[in-house]
């Protein structure tokens, strides 16, 4: 059986799996995004190959009653749950959603770093109009992201 993922189909399936085996309820409260830098940075070298190939990764971020999980999108079906980070929303700090170039930018601080991540949750790169993570994305903005917005 081939276990590397193809498409993005694939892919959030493995993640919907991965979720439902942590007893996590999967209800419109996760999305893809790519993890990156700053914004500035971000704007200033998001179309490099560089860039584009060694610092950008893509996360699944799901948003639970309590915790942000973190998980990096697969590319196969067994390099998944190795790659998990829960953090509960206490220990979240700064928690900001502002759309920035196009793309909406979360960002936050969790222990002594800044994450950011970006999604462009208006399909303004898709042909095809919203996928499952602009949905979700848009509900989880409506429920003030599980609270952290209002923290």
């Amino acid at each position: 059986m081939n276990n590397k993922i193809n498409t993005l189909e694939q892919e959030e399936d493995t993640i919907k799996n991965v979720l439902k085996d942590l007893d996590i309820t999967i209800n419109n409260n996760y999305f893809r995004a790519e993890k990156g830098v700053r914004p500035a940075l971000h704007k200033l070298f998001s179309y490099s190959m560089i860039y584009l190939g060694y610092i950008m990764k893509f996360y699944y971020l799901t948003f639970t009653s309590d915790q942000l999980i973190l998980v990096a999108a697969p590319d196969s079906r067994g390099a998944v749950k190795e790659n998990i980070t829960r953090i509960k929303y206490e220990d979240i700090e700064k928690f900001t959603v502002e759309k920035k170039f196009i793309k909406y930018c979360i960002q936050f601080e969790y222990g002594s770093k800044q994450y950011y991540f970006y999604i462009d949750a208006d399909g303004a790169y898709s042909f095809t109009g919203l996928n499952t993570s602009d949905i979700n994305f848009h509900s989880l903005e409506e429920r003030n992201f599980m609270g952290l917005l209002n923290k």
